[in-house]
Formats: C-alpha cells, structure tokens, sequence
C-alpha cells in the first residue's frame, strides 16, 4: 500500500518538474518530451529516476492543447509560482475566532487574458472508477478558490478562470470557484 502511494507521490512530483520548465510555443510528440526531458536531467533539474516516472504522452497531449497555445501567447504568466498570504481563520474553518492564519501554496500556472488571470493546476492522480473528469476536478476546487483569493489580493488582478489538467485523463477542466467554509 504504502509502496503505490509513494510512488504516485514521486511521479506526480516528478511531472510538476517537468511542466514547470516545459518549453512554450510549440507541439511536441512523445520522442521530442524524451529529448526534452534528457535535457532536464543533463542540467540536474530532475535526476533519471524522475526522467523515467514522467508520463511523456500526458506531457505532448497537453503540448497539443489549446490550453497550451493561450498559456504560449500570453503576455503575462507564472509558473510554480509560490505565495504566502494571511487569510482569517474563519474565512478558512467553521470556527469563530479572531486569527489569522498564513495561507501558502505554490501556484502550478498562471497566466494573463482578456484582463484577468486564469489558473492552471496539474494534477496525476488517477480518476476513482466511474468518475467523470469534471467531478475529479470538483475535488480540488476550494484549493483552486484559495488560489485566487491569494493571487487576486497579490496582484490586484481577478481571477477569471481556474482549469484544473488531469494529465492521467487528458482533460482540461474548468472548475467554478467555492465558497470557503464560513463561521457559524
């Protein structure tokens, strides 16, 4: 049990690298990622065990997507962007209390249009037997919600839409944003 879950662990840590320094502007096929991914090993961004666990045909579907061109033409965008930002405790958990907790985060992708941010999340894990791509990606919408309020607050910019890419289903998904906990 605990073997599988580390594993899942390390492909998807080892996937993030890989989008993280993905190259922009152009499509590429599953030899190309290879090449692209023996670069990042040769420059000690990821090591070979790494190289392996990466998924290279989620990496070129997704270099196909038209998600991909938006994020190549974008004027303005982040990549594993990291934020710490102070939300309160009851915005957070259904709590009454007068704290404040430090939100952090790292933010897989972002990038600006049509006068707002849209937010990009990568996610490998694997869809639960008959779940359909949009309620996999309902899973992580809070997380995707907290992520602009942060970004929103950082920049002064709205966020305008939160997609989450489930690279193991080779689907973009957008997610609307969720309401935080409030205090009773």
């Amino acid at each position: 049990f605990l073997g599988k879950e580390t594993n899942a662990v390390f492909t998807g840590t080892a996937t993030h690298a890989a989008m993280q320094h993905l190259p922009l502007g152009h499509a590429m096929d599953r030899e190309a990622v290879g090449v692209y991914l023996s670069g990042l090993r040769e420059n000690g961004r990821i090591s070979q065990e790494q190289e392996l666990a990466v998924d290279r045909e989620a990496v070129a579907w997704f270099t196909s997507e038209d998600l991909y061109r938006r994020m190549s033409s974008a004027g303005g965008r982040g990549r594993e962007l990291p934020f710490s930002y102070p939300i309160s405790a009851p915005a957070l958990y259904q709590i009454s209390a007068d704290e404040t907790v430090l939100l952090q985060g790292v933010i897989d992708a972002c990038f600006l249009e049509n006068d707002g941010w849209t937010i990009v999340d990568y996610k490998t894990d694997r869809i639960r037997p008959g779940e359909s791509a949009q309620a996999a990606a309902n899973r992580h919408a809070l997380q995707l919600s907290l992520y602009s309020l942060a970004l929103e607050a950082i920049t002064g910019v709205p966020v305008k839409k939160q997609l989450v890419v489930l690279l193991s289903y080779r689907a973009v998904v957008a997610v609307l944003p969720v309401k935080a906990p409030e205090c009773s």
